[in-house]
């Protein structure tokens, strides 16, 4: 099976889950009903993780809204995003979506890259009923610190998560196009990502760029990023994800409705930009289904 890597999501940690998700109201995202995450206690068995998310599922790729509600729950998903909320809110799950992940490990190992394989699951409502979505993910230890966790994930019950009828939303948004992070000096941080992809990058002015399974990934300098965006880039410590792209159907629609939702944007290279100042952190870009 071909792993078909692709940007599966992105999860933006946030201090208050119900005004973010009204944020996300107004940029247009229908978003999933609260889910609390799942993972292994001592015994095997699924505990509570001490975090919670909302979702916006497109047609190719999700975002993530994620909350931590026990700092004290014993699992990686509090310990990690607690400490990723001292830092700064905003990206800080970086999910790459493969759909077999005994081969990206397999691959990753041959690449000498070393990760620590994880289980998740979430109960989620479905037609018949509350159920458990399961995901296998495979962070990547060269791409994972203190800004970010960079991992493969394989869903394992996709049909609990891309439900019918929850890809529509009234900004038009139909898929996750870009991941945008910045870096200081980002050929450092390049060949980590060329062995974890199994690729080596394109170069596309100042930017590089991964292509993927209509999506992509790009790396900039911060001064680099703020030309594409239009936008101030906040300045931290090492690597970090600074935007994201969503295609829309109607670039002009999806115009209309942040201006009547009240959401400030940029008009800028053809794409609308909200900041990272009035999105938690986080910059969003809407674009038509050209790169």
């Amino acid at each position: 099976m071909s792993e078909a890597l692709q940007l599966d999501h992105v999860g933006h940690v946030v201090a208050d889950l119900p005004a973010a998700s009204a944020l996300y109201a107004r940029l247009g995202f229908d978003l999933m009903p609260v889910s609390h995450h799942q993972t292994p206690g001592p015994d095997g068995r699924m505990v509570p993780a001490g975090t919670a998310n909302q979702c916006a599922m497109l047609e190719q790729g999700y975002l993530e809204l994620l909350m931590v509600t026990n700092r004290d729950a014993p699992s990686y998903s509090a310990r990690e995003n607690a400490g990723f909320l001292d830092r700064f809110e905003g990206l800080h799950l970086l999910a790459m979506g493969t759909l077999d992940a005994e081969a990206t490990r397999a691959r990753l190992t041959q690449a000498g890259m070393a990760f620590a394989p994880r289980q998740l699951g979430r109960m989620v409502d479905s037609p018949s009923g509350p159920a458990e979505a399961q995901f296998r993910l495979t962070p990547v230890n060269e791409l994972t610190d203190g800004n970010s966790v960079f991992f493969f994930i394989e869903h394992a019950t996709r049909e609990l998560v891309w439900q019918p009828g929850l890809t529509r939303h009234p900004n038009g948004a139909k898929r996750l196009s870009e991941l945008l992070i910045v870096a200081d000096d980002p050929g450092a941080v390049a060949g980590r990502l060329d062995r974890a992809f199994g690729r080596a990058a394109k170069s596309a002015g100042d930017t590089l760029v991964w292509e993927l399974e209509r999506s992509r990934l790009l790396l900039a300098t911060p001064q680099a990023a703020e030309a594409r965006l239009g936008t101030p880039v906040a300045r931290r410590n090492g690597a970090n994800a600074a935007a994201f792209a969503v295609e829309v159907a109607d670039l002009a629609a999806a115009g209309r409705q942040l201006a009547e939702s009240g959401v400030r944007f940029v008009e800028h290279g053809g794409r609308l930009t909200v900041s990272q100042a009035d999105c938690l952190g986080t910059a969003i870009q809407f674009c038509g289904d050209k790169p």
